[in-house]
């Protein structure tokens, strides 16, 4: 597994923190955005873990 970078690390917060902040409503008219944004995020980096494992084998 190769080494993730920094911003594979900062996707990976950003995504937590939006979604936690989208679930606990902490801004109550922008979860419309945080939640997709979150969830994009972590789809990101973990399609990046994905393919970099994929192209390693």
């Amino acid at each position: 597994m190769p080494e993730l970078p920094r911003l594979v690390w900062c996707a990976v917060a950003l995504g937590l923190a939006a979604n936690l902040a989208a679930a606990a409503g902490l801004l109550p008219g922008l979860w419309i955005v945080l939640l997709p944004l979150g969830n994009l995020a972590l789809l990101g980096a973990g399609g990046w873990v994905a393919w970099r494992w994929l192209s390693a084998r």
